[in-house]
């Protein structure tokens, strides 16, 4: 610092001295000792130490609002950290615990005890807080936010399926080896009102600790199989499937396939995700079960919709498209008729096959192909 005292002795030597064009300082130059290692507060010279003490707390020196960033931690945590912060200052940001990442789940919930807690502390010392910011580069929970825009996959119509996995009449013999209270129904759906949920316990560390066996279903000797299903998880998992080390497969431990890409355990998430056996040959008649294997991250709960396992070699099956074409529900479902002269009904005189058949009765002043639709 310098002293006025100083800057008029300047000024008078200049005055006094012909062709003198300044004063010059010596200045301390402030380095650290290579020898020595960083200075302590005790190595301080007295006077300094007085003349620090001497200062008043640091927003006394202000007229606006002064602020500072702390970590919230330290400041629950460490009193003379915390005594600094409420001596010196008006108003604190945290540095990371009022971000998205810090405070928001997987599933999306939010936590704020921690900040509740700080909140509580700062009210007690009479200073104010400034929010972190709203959105920024990074520090987000990324694994929520990807499942709020993943693409929502509608399943298309399944071919004919050997079990029942669509879970809309309930589990239909899935059940789980053991830990059986890990299986339960569930409304959050792939497709349909409701399926099977998972809940695996947190100890679980490896893909075997949690296995859901499927109801069973026969194959034949020479024919290849799929197995299909729908899954997601409340936080990221992994999924794989084995044929319960079953002798009339080829391979009882096949890999599964999430858009063409085979893997061991498949990648799971908030949202819903097709995975694939392709392939499965059957060398031998027999009724299998297949496992689907769920341990491998502990605390997860899965759920699991449309499971579907598929004869590829099975004689085709053919749909009717049209909705009621054999008016077996006795009336006119899925059919409207207009200009319907005499009459259109649904009667059992007219049936060809089953119980009923359309029976359309034109007007005696029908003239044209249209007076009588349906």
């Amino acid at each position: 610092m310098k002293h006025n005292h100083k800057i008029a002795l300047c000024a008078a030597i200049a005055t006094l001295t012909v062709g003198m064009s300044g004063c010059a300082d010596d200045k301390m130059e402030w380095g650290k000792d290579p020898s020595h290692g960083d200075v302590t507060v005790s190595e301080l010279p007295l006077q300094l130490q007085e003349q620090i003490s001497r200062y008043e707390a640091l927003n006394t020196y202000t007229n606006f609002t002064l602020g500072v960033g702390i970590d919230l931690a330290l400041y629950m945590s460490d009193e003379t950290y915390r005594n600094t912060v409420n001596a010196n200052f008006d108003e604190i940001t945290v540095g990371y615990d009022m971000k998205h990442g810090a405070m928001v789940s997987n599933t999306g919930a939010v936590n704020f005890a921690n900040v509740d807690a700080l909140i509580d502390k700062l009210k007690e010392a009479g200073l104010t807080v400034y929010g972190h910011t709203l959105v920024w580069h990074t520090n987000q929970n990324a694994s929520y936010l990807n499942g709020l825009i993943k693409p929502t996959t509608i399943p298309g119509a399944p071919g004919s399926s050997l079990i029942v996995g669509d879970f809309e009449t309930g589990l239909n013999d899935f059940a789980a080896p053991y830990y059986a209270e890990a299986v339960s129904l569930s409304t959050d759906v792939a497709i349909g009102t409701q399926s099977m949920q998972v809940a695996v316990r947190s100890d679980a560390a490896g893909k075997y600790d949690q296995q859901v066996n499927s109801a069973t279903f026969a194959i034949e000797t020479g024919h290849y199989y799929n197995i299909s299903f729908f899954i997601k998880s409340d936080v990221p998992g992994k999924v794989g499937i084995d044929l319960n080390e079953s002798t009339s497969v080829a391979n009882p431990y096949p890999w599964v396939s999430v858009s063409g890409t085979g893997m061991e355990l498949a990648p799971t998430d908030a949202g819903w995700t097709q995975v694939t056996v392709d392939s499965i040959e059957a060398t031998a008649d027999d009724n299998l079960i297949f496992r689907f294997l769920l341990g491998a991250e502990g605390g997860v709960t899965y759920y699991i919709d449309n499971v579907a396992v598929t004869d590829l070699d099975a004689p085709p099956t053919y749909v009717n498209l049209a909705g009621n074409g054999d008016f077996e529900s006795s009336d006119l479902t899925n059919w409207t008729a207009s200009n319907i002269g005499a009459g259109v009904s649904v009667s059992a005189d007219a049936k060809y096959s089953g119980n009923y058949g359309l029976e359309a009765i034109s007007s005696s002043t029908s003239s044209n192909d249209w007076d009588l639709q349906f």
